[in-house]
């Protein structure tokens, strides 16, 4: 069981926790989206703080954190991804190496050995995890992407803010793109 007083003697304890995520490892995270993030490890009672106060983050503002299948934790932030393999405390950044060039991302979905996160300008990065690599999947629309789902029939449901959803057909490699109406 985790024991709350060691939670309080963290550095930088996050003032506002927007979230929290328990993974199927049961790590518990909880989620700040100014602040970064902590992870509790109750069979090991160990607490790790993720922000850029400690230079495991590029971006305070968290949005999602994902445990894949393979238990490598995915943080995503405004300012990059981090990834996190099994046992390992030390977050690889990608995406935001560079803080001018940073890629915010909001979503992730995986289907089969890969990974999509869904990020600003219509843009996904979907992440091969057997080549360890990386491909922009370019969506044609100008909006963050903000919800993916992938269905039975191998289709990729993408949700945009402001234009609409898109319909990604795996098996034809074609994209339909049905607008939303605001009166």
């Amino acid at each position: 069981l985790l024991n709350i007083s060691s939670l309080l003697a963290v550095e930088h304890l996050p003032s506002r926790i927007s979230g929290a995520y328990v993974a199927p490892s049961w790590n518990v995270w909880l989620i700040s989206d100014k602040n970064g993030c902590i992870r509790t490890d109750p069979a090991l009672s160990k607490i790790e703080y993720y922000s850029t106060a400690n230079n495991r983050l590029n971006g305070n503002r968290v949005s999602v954190i994902h445990e894949d299948r393979e238990k490598n934790t995915w943080i995503l932030t405004e300012c990059g991804l981090a990834g996190i393999r099994p046992g390992d405390d030390s977050p690889r950044i990608y995406f935001g190496e560079n803080q001018s060039e940073a890629q915010a991302f909001y979503c992730v979905m995986e289907s089969n050995d890969v990974l999509w996160f869904g990020a600003d300008e219509g843009k996904i990065q979907c992440y091969h995890k057997k080549e360890q690599t990386f491909e922009l999947f370019d969506t044609n629309t100008n909006s963050r992407v903000k919800h993916l789902i992938y269905t039975a029939e191998g289709q990729v449901l993408i949700g945009t803010e402001r234009e609409g959803f898109l319909v990604y057909d795996s098996l034809n490699n074609r994209f339909e793109h049905y607008h939303t109406r605001n009166s």
